[in-house]
């Protein structure tokens, strides 16, 4: 490092605002590190010119050092605060962070447990013995003059002995600009990575012992399971992976022109990547559609690795708040009239989420109890679009129709068991898991308020608020048809809007909608 670049960073750095303790500066270029460290210094580059601090090479980078250096700088930033002076009536602040948080085992990945034999079994009576109902201490399971009807297999809960502890490594950095008196202009940057996240998989598929142990297809039971005793076998494990960064930028306004007027807005990039994005898998593109629990290959994880089911990357909110400043400090009736008003709208608007479609044409009904191994959806010709965002009445109830695809390429491969895609190979062109992106949605929120003082020290403040103030219904893809099996030479994505039918508020609909209709309430409360 130079001396001209030393006494540039000693300058730049030099105008710090206050102390910094137990300041570093870790810097990374051509493999090599640099770490300053000293107790109390007013800025970084100094320290190195002064001979408080060394530069290390990666030679010098023992673990032993690498751990000490980790731990001065996570004890810095608690901290974690520079100020820098740029100009004489502006300034910066930086932020910065890293942490790692562990997430425990949640009591149902193991409770569930209890679910196993001898204590009990999980299972399900097809045929006669379905729905049957008997006041007989062995239920569904005796039959006439106590002959007993022979047991199914059950599917039991099984926890990986190798289980690992999830973990979330996070980042953060961040700058701040004054423009303007009472107006800041903000930049955030966060990102995080996720190991080991729990999840869910069922190694124990009909047609496995065809797929995997090569056992002949002998009809008509044609295809069985690795280990017959059991049906699914649903396995708990650690093998879920995550990425996540945004970008935030915040304006933020206070008494703009001496008003009484506070302004916010707020807009979000983002993108986040997983695997399996809930260890139980939730969301409409999966079991609580017409998808997996778990992954479509529990032996390939990273075929799942696409959009989170929550990925929204465009958010915009802006709100204000106007508290009256004219009369607030008046006398008599002007103050109890027209003094102690406020104002608050809050509208907020987003991108959609994402979804898949699937297509169980050639897949084996007898994994529908836990659903799993059924593939994504494979066009017969080319996809123009992958946004669902049109909104043509189909002409049923609350129903719309939102993308037209072409039709599902359902064709038997050769290579595939018995014409079964469940194992693979999968087609080249089959759609990525969460490839398809919902509509946007906005909402808009407004409150009311009147303070009065009754006396000195006491006051009565009455608020009006509304929620959906202008009764706006966002549309959502309907999840639970998005299956393209038997769809001819076209496939159309239909949504529903939220707030209307049964369908409001359910996970079935990609993007989880709330009762979407207005609702108002009213609030009094005494302050003394």
């Amino acid at each position: 490092m130079s001396r001209n670049l030393l006494d540039a960073l000693d300058e730049a750095v030099g105008q710090l605002l206050e102390p910094l303790l137990g300041a570093f500066l870790v810097l990374l270029r051509d493999a090599t590190v640099f770490f300053c460290f000293t107790q109390m210094i007013e800025g970084i580059a100094p320290a190195i010119a002064h001979g408080h601090a060394r530069l290390l090479g990666p030679d010098e980078l023992t673990s032993e050092v690498q751990r000490r250096l980790i731990l001065a700088t996570l004890d810095h930033l608690s901290g974690g605060r520079l100020v820098y002076g740029i100009g004489r009536s502006s300034f910066v602040d930086g932020y910065r962070g890293y942490g790692i948080s562990y997430e425990r085992n949640f009591g149902n990945v193991t409770f569930n447990m209890i679910q196993n034999p001898p204590n009990y079994a999980s299972v399900q009576l097809t045929g006669a013995n379905a729905g049957k109902v008997t006041v007989d201490n062995l239920g569904p399971f005796v039959g006439a003059a106590g002959l007993q009807v022979p047991l199914p297999p059950s599917s039991p809960r099984h926890v990986d002995q190798n289980i690992k502890t999830a973990q979330t490594q996070m980042w953060s950095l961040s700058a701040e600009r004054e423009l303007a008196k009472n107006t800041i202009l903000s930049v955030d940057y966060n990102g995080a990575h996720g190991v080991h996240l729990y999840d869910i998989s069922n190694y124990n598929m009909l047609g496995g012992a065809q797929a995997y142990l090569g056992d002949p297809l002998t009809c008509p039971t044609c295809f069985t399971r690795v280990n017959q005793q059991w049906s699914s076998i649903n396995t708990r494990g650690s093998n879920g992976v995550s990425h996540y960064n945004s970008m935030n930028v915040r304006l933020l306004s206070q008494n703009f022109k001496h008003t009484g007027l506070m302004l916010v807005a707020n807009y979000t990039y983002a993108h986040s990547l997983d695997n399996l994005s809930s260890t139980f898998s939730e969301s409409a593109s999966a079991s609580n559609g017409v998808g997996n629990l778990g992954y479509l290959d529990p032996r390939n994880p990273r075929l799942d690795y696409g959009n989170s089911d929550f990925d929204i990357r465009h958010r915009l909110v802006f709100s204000a708040i106007w508290q009256e400043p004219f009369f607030r400090s008046g006398r008599g009736w002007q103050r109890q009239v027209l003094g102690g008003w406020s104002l608050i709208p809050v509208f907020s608007a987003r991108t959609g989420v994402p979804f898949s479609i699937m297509d169980s044409t050639n897949t084996l009904a007898g994994n529908s109890g836990v659903p799993s191994g059924i593939p994504r959806y494979t066009p017969n010709g080319t996809i123009t679009s992958m946004s669902a965002s049109g909104s043509t009445p189909s002409g049923n109830p609350n129903e719309f129709n939102l993308l037209t695809l072409p039709g599902a390429d359902s064709t038997c491969n050769a290579a595939w068991l018995g014409c079964i895609e469940t194992f693979g190979p999968f087609p080249a062109n089959m759609t990525a898991r969460n490839a398809f992106r919902g509509p946007g949605a906005w909402n808009a929120d407004f409150a009311l308020g009147k303070t009065f003082q009754v006396t000195e020290r006491v006051s009565l403040e009455f608020r009006a608020e509304m929620f959906d103030i202008f009764n706006h219904h966002n549309i959502y893809v309907n999840g639970y048809v998005n299956d393209a099996t038997g769809s001819g030479s076209t496939f159309t994505v239909t949504g529903k809007k939220g707030g209307l039918g049964s369908l409001a508020g359910s996970s079935i609909v990609t993007g989880n909608p709330s009762d979407e209709r207005r609702f108002g309430q009213f609030a009094l409360r005494v302050t003394f």
